[in-house]
């Protein structure tokens, strides 16, 4: 019997173990990028019905069943580490305020709908982090989700411009021309594409800088194009905190800066309402500001949330219902803004749905902890590289929140975006990716 014939079988065996290894890896990245095209895109891509943005039922379905599926891969397939890694009490402290303000609301049938279902797509959302085996799967996934939404939304500007682009016909005429893809909202889109900003810079920084250029520059071209202007504004600014900062500051001092613009942005937004002082100070730098008539919202908001500050309204139970659709028209205001969707801030709406100590929470569990989390990161590359792409994306969802509302929405990428952030920032201080 010769060498080669003794060493065959072991040699065969290896291959067949590698190719299902490879198989298994193929198809773990297929699943993150699944349930992340999943988030981003919805179950109901341009939908018909601007009002509610595609609130309907193929959506709760299907992120319900995205929600089965990726508890069903922590079950079987994610490592007990991470799933110890999960299992964050500080978490379980964030969504605790939401069932206990339903004790006595107005409709909270309708809470606990909206409960379950943002619980559901919080958890789908973990999956896009625990699926990949290392962090090349990861941007694999994120590659491909972030090219699936720029495909269509540039294919709905060509194809379905009725549908990817405001009209004229809609209820903010004003918007017409400014582009959403696959969006109900350009503000929806704006958000969404800064993040494919954020990704495509990333991935020129992992190795990879035709495809990330082409994510960074196609985001940017349709970003420009729905005319956000925050967004707009944000990008450049939070991309060189996260990308500069480290080099020239260090970490810690970074997020330290991080947390000092969100505070500066609150303040001089809501802040501005409620504290002359800053108020006073909001005027002095951009005399007669209103933020395109939030200060009046946010007063008009403030003023029906007086009555319960420790507790809220309870979630999903203050906007379009008649507590808010009946109350006393606010003439002194230039607008009648009873019948708002949201106050166009998130913190302020956390106020007005769970009350005021619900935000302390909000602003230690997704502010604070993930930006020690940053400050902590581990010293390897890859969990680097990684960091500054959550920080990215976290920072300007938080800035952004100032003046739209998405905290605990089940349905705004924005929300889930950041979510994601946060368990990401998690994961960084605690593992080392592997490359």
């Amino acid at each position: 019997m010769s060498l080669q014939t003794t060493f065959e079988p072991a040699i065969a065996r290896r291959q067949r173990q590698g190719t299902r290894v490879d198989l298994v890896r193929l198809v773990r990245v297929l699943a993150a990028a699944a349930v992340l095209t999943a988030l981003l895109v919805s179950f109901n891509p341009f939908p018909t019905d601007i009002a509610t943005g595609g609130g309907v039922l193929v959506n709760r379905v299907g992120y319900s069943l995205l929600a089965a599926f990726v508890l069903g891969t922590h079950v079987v397939v994610t490592d007990s580490r991470i799933l110890k890694i999960l299992l964050n009490p500080w978490w379980l402290l964030l969504l605790l305020p939401l069932p206990l303000s339903l004790w006595g609301a107005g409709w909270p049938p309708t809470g606990v709908r909206a409960m379950l279902f943002t619980f559901s797509t919080m958890l789908a959302a973990t999956g896009v982090l625990t699926l990949p085996p290392d962090a090349r799967g990861f941007r694999t996934a994120l590659i491909l989700a972030c090219g699936a939404v720029l495909a269509l939304s540039y294919a709905g500007v060509i194809m379905l411009p009725d549908r990817a682009i405001h009209t004229a016909a809609e209820v903010e005429a004003e918007h017409a021309g400014l582009w959403r893809g696959i969006y109900a909202h350009k503000n929806i889109a704006g958000p969404v594409m800064a993040v494919i900003v954020f990704a495509g810079i990333y991935i020129v920084r992992s190795g990879r800088p035709l495809v990330g250029a082409a994510l960074t520059v196609l985001g940017l071209v349709f970003l420009f194009k729905t005319g956000s202007k925050t967004s707009l504004a944000l990008v450049p600014l939070i991309a060189a905190m996260a990308l500069l900062g480290p080099v020239l500051l260090g970490r810690g001092r970074t997020a330290l800066a991080f947390f000092l613009a969100v505070f500066g942005m609150l303040a001089l937004t809501l802040g501005a309402v409620i504290v002359p002082f800053f108020g006073d100070i909001l005027h002095s730098l951009i005399p007669g500001t209103t933020f395109t008539g939030r200060t009046d919202l946010w007063q008009f908001a403030l003023d029906l949330a007086a009555p319960l500050p420790w507790t809220g309204h309870g979630y999903e139970n203050f906007w379009t219902t008649p507590y808010v659709e009946f109350a006393e028209k606010p003439f002194e205001l230039d607008w009648d803004m009873r019948g708002a969707a949201n106050a166009h801030n998130s913190y302020l709406d956390v106020v007005l749905q769970l009350g005021w100590p619900a935000v302390a929470i909000v602003l230690l569990v997704i502010l604070v902890l993930p930006l020690l989390n940053y400050a902590r990161c581990r010293p390897d590359i890859e969990n680097r590289r990684l960091a500054d792409f959550f920080v990215m994306v976290l920072g300007f969802m938080l800035l952004n929140a100032a003046l739209e509302s998405f905290f605990f929405d089940r349905e705004k990428q924005a929300w889930l975006l950041a979510w994601i952030a946060v368990v990401g920032l998690r994961f960084t201080s605690r593992m080392t990716a592997e490359p």
